[in-house]
């Protein structure tokens, strides 16, 4: 039977001291996994010799499977890196594993998708979710933020995904999906958007986790990946990336939520605009031209995905056009630009 969520999650502060009890439930002899950072001092709290990995490759997989050999389960406690190499790791020797996340960038705290050496692959959701709220708070603000970013760019999916069922371009809709994709969303825009905040912080990591979930129900990465994840893409192909992952779909999402006239735009970017996020293109250092670019480049890069991109992009001079009405004072209209 495919696992569609993690069978525990533990949620809040000081959710580590239930680590220890929620990792002998899946497992008597497990191996610890982290980054090189902070979370290998945590994770050296609960294991003598933790393995260490530093790159999400199918080098660092390959070493932890040689390593989990002696193991029945697999603990890994970090950011992206170190959970994607994790669940990696446990599809292929078919291992349980805990997710431990120290930092909230992104989707892939829970969810049923690795990435390894930049491709992204189908694996199982964790066994178990352990997400520490004391811990978070201390991570980079900027990249909980991108985390934030993230999760609030599935607005933009979701809607494209409910868009390409209506006119028939998609007959793989899942209804629970989508509304668990939107629901952590919006969610997160109901609290204050301040990442010192308990309650936000709590939101942002529930959000996340119904957003793997969402991927694990639909088969796919649908509820989360819409036109902003395609633009993002073209970024990290033509540009090698703007910024963070989670700050390119967000920015993206400004854009393709002013394509779809999307009704929750506005409190969206206004949440973004406080956290920091970025919400024109030159606050990742980009000119309308290149994020034109971009947006040409995007359709190419899932051709088997519709998008509001497919559907209303348009290219050349009218796009610079449209741009320039999505991130001028007329499409930001009542965000303070």
């Amino acid at each position: 039977m495919v696992r569609l969520w993690p069978d525990a999650v533990e949620l809040g502060y000081q959710a580590l001291g239930r680590l220890t009890e929620i990792v002998h439930s899946v497992g008597k002899t497990p191996l610890f996994i982290s980054g090189p950072g902070r979370s290998r001092e945590i994770c050296e709290s609960f294991a003598d010799h933790p393995f260490i990995v530093s790159e999400s490759t199918s080098r660092a997989v390959k070493k932890v499977i040689a390593a989990a050999r002696s193991h029945d389960s697999i603990v890994a406690i970090g950011g992206g890196k170190a959970i994607d190499v994790g669940k990696m790791s446990a599809e292929l020797t078919g291992l349980p594993m805990v997710s431990v996340p120290t930092v909230l960038s992104g989707d892939g705290i829970a969810s049923p998708i690795a990435v390894i050496d930049g491709v992204s692959h189908k694996v199982s959701v964790p066994s178990a979710l352990v997400c520490d709220l004391e811990v978070i708070s201390g991570a980079p603000r900027r990249h909980n933020a991108a985390g934030a970013g993230d999760l609030l760019s599935n607005i933009s999916s979701v809607w494209d995904w409910k868009r390409a069922h209506e006119l028939g371009k998609d007959q793989d809709f899942n209804g629970l999906a989508a509304a668990m994709s939107e629901t952590g969303a919006l969610a997160l825009l109901s609290e204050e958007p301040d990442l010192r905040c308990a309650d936000t912080l709590r939101a942002l990591c529930q959000g996340l986790l119904l957003s793997g979930v969402a991927m694990a129900i639909a088969g796919s990465s649908k509820p989360s990946s819409g036109s902003e994840h395609k633009i993002s893409h073209a970024m990290d192909k033509l540009l090698g990336g703007a910024g963070l992952h989670g700050e390119q779909v967000a920015l993206a999402a400004v854009f393709t939520t002013y394509l779809q006239s999307n009704s929750h735009r506005e409190p969206m970017v206004s949440f973004m605009r406080k956290l920091g996020l970025p919400t024109k293109p030159d606050d990742l250092g980009l000119s309308f031209g290149d994020f034109a670019r971009c947006v040409s480049e995007a359709p190419s890069t899932r051709p088997d995905r519709f998008t509001i991109l497919e559907e209303a992009a348009p290219s050349g001079q009218p796009l610079l056009g449209l741009i320039g009405e999505a991130f001028g004072s007329r499409g930001l209209a009542g965000q303070g630009v």
